[in-house]
């Protein structure tokens, strides 16, 4: 049996002696082989053909390697708001549950959404975090919107795992009033001055808004 690897859809072969040939030649009492997902690519496709010395039949039809794996969405996702440099960053974390026994594993894809106005999610971006990664930070000085969401899953490349729910980016953090306000006023004048009560202290884009009102 002739067993040839399809990588990004370009068909090459290997030979069990060479490392830099793409084609398997496996006897005919074998009717099976094994991969390991950490030495080929996530969208790695195969065929098989029936051989006699240099004779060869019709391949087979090419079917997914690695399409038999069940990925499960990455939990204990937190996040956690931070003020480096003073940017407010959203410090994501997850657990990626999709270890094999190689101890390797699919990347994870964040998707970044934003809410319309309609209530549909836009997706904004996405971006592919190693596997042997699981925190990625995100700051409010990139450009995203403070009602941005995001989402996680498993890429597999053609294979795609269960998407997480949707999670608030910034807006889980509470912009708790000033404190300490203090109003000093004669005739002609009002001066007023308060306190910042955020937990994380200052950053950019923060700032106050103060209303006035006019009693008749």
């Amino acid at each position: 049996t002739v067993l040839n690897l399809i990588i990004e859809d370009e068909r090459t072969k290997r030979s069990e002696s060479s490392q830099g040939q793409r084609t398997f030649f496996i006897a005919y009492e074998e009717t099976e082989a094994s991969f390991k997902s950490s030495e080929l690519p996530w969208n790695t496709k195969f065929t098989l053909q029936s051989a006699v010395g240099d004779k060869r039949g019709p391949e087979s039809e090419p079917l997914d390697l690695f399409s038999e794996v069940d990925l499960d969405p990455p939990g204990d996702i937190s996040v956690t708001p931070d003020v480096i440099d003073e940017a407010l960053t959203a410090v994501i974390n997850w657990n990626n549950p999709n270890v094999f026994e190689d101890m390797t594993g699919p990347p994870v894809k964040i998707k970044l959404w934003d809410e319309t106005e309609e209530g549909e999610m836009e997706l904004i971006e996405e971006i592919i975090i190693p596997n042997d990664e699981n925190q990625i930070r995100i700051s409010l000085d990139e450009g995203y919107a403070w009602q941005t969401k995001f989402s996680l899953q498993a890429d597999f490349g053609s294979i795609h795992g269960i998407e997480s729910a949707y999670v608030d980016l910034f807006n889980h953090m509470q912009l708790t009033p000033p404190t300490n306000i203090t109003i000093t006023a004669n005739q002609s004048t009002s001066h007023v001055e308060w306190t910042h009560s955020l937990e994380h202290g200052q950053f950019h884009g923060l700032g106050t808004i103060l209303n006035i009102w006019m009693v008749d």
